[in-house]
């Protein structure tokens, strides 16, 4: 006799927890509404004797991206299933067959701007089988100028390598990258880390004060010198996301296991922050006058003029300036 069993079957409220998203254990493998994870669409498929397609992702129906040469961006997308082959279509056309491997299959799909409709096609014996999933993908033009996609908004998580929905503000954040001359992105600094006593972690998992957003604060880039967007003239709105991470002191958390944060001196942190060469923040210093782990916006209007775009620019009084995450959208 063989048996199985999954901590667990669905997420549940747990007060103490911290992580990405606080008071809640995200170990199910269904949400807290019962949203259905990965992991519930390969359980499906491995154990069902009936036939099965689910194309993954499915909560994450809002996505986004930057352009390449072809107007595309291509993201994986992984297909759940107990059939042999399975093809997938993108917009009505075919993406291709691909075997299928310990109930799964991976698709490279170039997404468009707008609606993206995929279709998931099998067969079992002579019956079809299929499976639909409906995506809104919000491109970012590979040139910010370009007319053809033309530049309405941009979420930008830093120090950060992963994506983030924001369901209620119907709202796509991207990782960070480096500046591109035409497009956007980050000069100097360098990720954010932090460290623990088994050895480190890409971002924070406490909870930060003030926000219900937390992944969007719980990353950062320290040093950073500039964010640069080479967007068209015109009026912006820019919001500026800061949260300070470090700590002088380290909370024990009974669930890390004795993985726990190392307390860092962090030293004083005071810079101030300019957009287009006007002063903007003058001598922020986060934790004097806000504390740790405290979720703090400040919201800028913003002429780009003269085709020279949207320079943020940071200057350090002492220590290293930072930035959690950047979101910029145009007015007019």
């Amino acid at each position: 006799m063989v048996g199985a069993n999954i901590w667990n079957l669905n997420d549940f409220h747990s007060e103490e927890r911290e992580n990405a998203v606080p008071h809640i254990n995200s170990k199910g493998i269904t949400t807290l509404d019962r949203g259905l994870k990965d992991t519930y669409l390969h359980y499906q498929a491995m154990l069902n004797t009936k036939p099965v397609i689910n194309i993954g992702g499915r909560l994450w129906t809002i996505r986004g991206g930057n352009e390449d040469e072809n107007g595309m961006c291509r993201q994986s997308v992984k297909v759940y299933t107990n059939l042999e082959d399975i093809e997938l279509f993108l917009n009505g056309k075919s993406l291709g067959k691909m075997k299928v491997k310990d109930n799964i299959t991976v698709f490279d799909v170039p997404f468009v701007n707008g609606q993206n409709t995929l279709d998931a096609v099998g067969m079992s014996g002579e019956k079809t089988v299929r499976d639909q999933l409906k995506i809104d993908f919000r491109m970012i033009p590979g040139n910010l100028k370009e007319d053809k996609v033309p530049f309405q908004e941009i979420n930008v998580m830093m120090g950060s390598k992963r994506y983030f929905a924001d369901k209620t503000s119907a709202v796509i954040w991207l990782p960070e990258q480096e500046y591109v001359p035409g497009s956007w992105g980050h000069i100097g600094g360098e990720e954010y880390v932090k460290r623990t006593r088994h050895g480190q972690q890409p971002a924070s998992d406490s909870n930060i004060k003030g926000t219900e957003m937390d992944p969007v604060f719980q990353t950062m880039r320290q040093g950073i010198k500039s964010f640069k967007l080479d967007v068209p003239d015109g009026e912006y709105t820019v919001n500026l996301y800061f949260a300070e991470l470090i700590s002088d002191s380290a909370k024990v958390l009974l669930y890390n296991l004795g993985d726990d944060a190392i307390a860092e001196n962090r030293g004083e942190r005071i810079f101030d922050v300019s957009i287009n060469g006007i002063e903007v923040l003058h001598h922020l210093n986060i934790a004097k006058e806000y504390g740790e782990l405290q979720a703090i916006i400040r919201k800028f209007t913003v002429y780009a003029k003269d085709g020279k775009g949207i320079s943020v620019d940071f200057h350090s009084v002492k220590g290293e300036p930072i930035l959690n995450a950047l979101r910029v959208y145009r007015n007019y």
